[in-house]
């Protein structure tokens, strides 16, 4: 697997974590 894809694959999922945490805890965003 190529660095770059490796990068892209873990920026994607952190943003899809996050995006899943703020709508389970709204009030904290």
């Amino acid at each position: 697997m190529h660095a770059e894809s490796a990068v892209m694959l873990l920026v994607c999922v952190l943003l899809t974590i996050y995006l899943f945490y703020a709508l389970l805890r709204p009030e904290k965003f």
